[in-house]
């Protein structure tokens, strides 16, 4: 029985292909790793800031 998550030959092994395939990827697509690592860390920090902004101006309204 097979998920539909990748195509296995019923013992559940990955087949060598779909390996290479996604290798083959990203070594034609190396720079999105990196790239996305960035956009990650940049979103993370937007994330962050903005939570400490919004909790420190509620701090300043409990105290007024």
């Amino acid at each position: 029985m097979n998920n539909g998550a990748v195509m296995t030959d019923g013992d559940g092994a990955v087949p060598p292909a779909f390996i290479h395939g996604v290798l083959a990827v990203i070594r034609r697509r190396w720079w999105l790793l990196p790239a996305g690592m960035l956009a990650g860390l940049l979103l993370a920090g937007v994330y962050l800031a903005r939570a400490q902004y919004l909790y420190s101006s509620e701090l300043k309204v409990y105290a007024a």
